[in-house]
């Protein structure tokens, strides 16, 4: 690779597990982990040995700075943000709190990633139509999607980053589709999130998982509701932690929900992930993420073309506007190319007749070498 396409990591390797021993281009499935997550878990573990002042005020601390942070991210109000188990929990809380007539529909993508698909389909024996829209490789073109969207159209769901194709739409341009047929707007921002700017104030509901890109782990997960369109969407459980403070024994059962989005947390939030998250977040924050974005975008301007010049049909756009940080190429045996490449210390995600190959801001030009070199050496043998 000549000079002009060196391009040095924005976090140092060392400062992850694995990352300086193997080319880690699998961020999209699994993150590595940082080395300082574990003085994050330790700090935690402390806390909470301090007792009900450990947890209601020292832990309670860290759960707001986290949501300043995930707000931050976003682009909305830290009160508005969430923390539940997982991003399908949170689309959950969408799909089980509209009143469902028949004859609704709500339209999606067959590239959506499943959780996006499977929860709709339970109100089928309401009348409400599922809409699948097919979209091929290329552009990031809105038109299908806009296309297959109508009156009778409740949801619009969709990530704005694709798991299976790489394609980045503009939350922007989905919001104008959406308010020209009074639709609501649900995005997953699992694979743009810590990589791209995320509006989330064009959503009405945006869910994010936290053990990719953004450098966490499982357990939780970024819920946030737009307070304007949605401030009335029902919490579909209620605990103790997701009402206003004064319950009463004289009144055991009278109860007023927390106005801000911690209404959709009936117990206590996953606190350990929650750590991670915290630290993850702090780490991103301290690089600013239009640098992440442009960084991640670089290394695909490098990546593309050259498995393109190795007869391998991208699944991805080219141009970085209509991209983020993954890239895409059809493969028939996507296992056993991925076990290959990993004996070859070279990691990346293979499934549905593709390889996807993620990037962040631990990698460097060296990993796209590595990669190259390897597919060199197995593409005989394996196309």
């Amino acid at each position: 690779m000549s000079d002009l396409h060196q391009i040095a990591p924005l976090i140092p390797k060392d400062q992850f597990m694995r990352v300086p021993e193997v080319a880690h281009l699998a961020i999209g499935g699994e993150a590595p982990m940082l080395h300082s997550h574990l003085a994050a878990i330790n700090d935690f573990f402390a806390l909470k040995s301090n007792g009900f002042h450990g947890r209601e005020v020292e832990i309670m601390a860290q759960l707001q700075q986290t949501r300043e942070r995930a707000g931050k991210l976003l682009g909305v109000a830290a009160a508005e943000i969430a923390f539940l188990n997982s991003a399908s929990e949170g689309l959950g809380q969408l799909v089980n709190g509209l009143c469902w007539q028949t004859g609704d529909n709500v339209v999606v993508e067959d590239i959506e990633f499943p959780s996006s698909l499977y929860h709709w389909t339970r109100f089928a024996d309401q009348g409400v139509e599922v809409r699948i829209v097919r979209q091929d490789p290329g552009p990031a073109t809105l038109d299908k999607l806009a296309a297959a969207v109508d009156s009778r159209t409740r949801v619009i769901t969709t990530s704005q980053v694709s798991y299976l194709t790489g394609r980045r739409y503009d939350l922007a341009a989905l919001r104008a589709i959406a308010d020209q047929h009074d639709a609501l707007l649900s995005i997953d921002a699992t694979h743009a999130a810590g990589v791209v700017p995320v509006q989330a104030e064009y959503a009405d509901i945006l869910v994010s998982s936290c053990y990719k890109f953004l450098l966490a782990t499982h357990g939780a997960a970024i819920f946030y509701r737009n307070p304007q369109r949605l401030g009335d969407l029902p919490p579909q459980t209620v605990g103790w932690h997701s009402v206003a403070p004064g319950h009463s024994v004289a009144n055991p059962t009278a109860h007023t929900l927390a106005p801000t989005a911690a209404r959709y947390e009936a117990g206590n939030p996953p606190f350990m992930a929650l750590a991670l998250l915290n630290n993850a977040l702090a780490t991103l924050e301290d690089l600013d993420i239009a640098r992440i974005e442009q960084h991640v975008l670089a290394l695909g301007s490098i990546l593309w073309p050259a498995l393109a010049a190795r007869g391998l049909t991208l699944l991805t756009p080219q141009a970085p506007a209509d991209r983020a940080a993954n890239i895409c190429f059809a493969w028939p045996d996507p296992a056993t190319l991925v076990s290959r490449l990993a004996a070859e210390n070279v990691l990346v995600w293979g499934g549905d007749g593709r390889i996807r190959v993620s990037f962040h801001a631990y990698n460097d030009s060296s990993d796209i070498d590595r990669l190259l070199t390897a597919l060199d050496k197995l593409l005989p043998t394996t196309q």
